[in-house]
């Protein structure tokens, strides 16, 4: 079974039906993880963008964070994980880069040796982990 990570953007277009954003390594990603066949890896720190995010109104999940959290919690081709103290042996260096966030989600990443679903320019120019896009 595919393994992935997703980052912020891609997660949050994915779920509001944004596909057309998304490349077709991305979508096809998706669909298959909605379908059974794939597992994305949900980081925390993604789930805390997204929380910021709907906070300050930049984006409209539809819902209370609350219950858009357990319905992508009950979707089975999703998974949410954690930040653990020993991916912090993947952390990329504030050099490589700025966004404190970023390095989070690049540490998940690598620590679990999977391609991360992203069209993040700073992340994919890094070349510090395997991108899915």
């Amino acid at each position: 079974m595919p393994l992935f990570v997703a980052d912020t953007h891609a997660l949050v277009w994915h779920l509001q039906g944004k596909n057309q954003k998304l490349g077709h390594a991305a979508r096809e990603a998706f669909r298959s993880a909605d379908q059974g066949n794939a597992l994305i890896h949900v980081p925390v720190p993604v789930l805390l963008e997204v929380w910021s995010l709907q906070h300050i109104g930049r984006i409209d999940l539809g819902s209370p964070f609350r219950e858009w959290r357990l319905r992508l919690e009950a979707i089975p081709g999703f998974s949410v994980v954690p930040f653990e103290a020993d991916q912090m042996d993947h952390l990329p260096s504030p050099d490589a880069l700025r966004d404190p966030t970023d390095r989070l989600i690049v540490a998940i990443a690598r620590a679990h040796g999977l391609p991360l679903i992203t069209a993040d320019a700073a992340i994919t120019e890094s070349k510090l982990v395997e991108i899915c896009w």
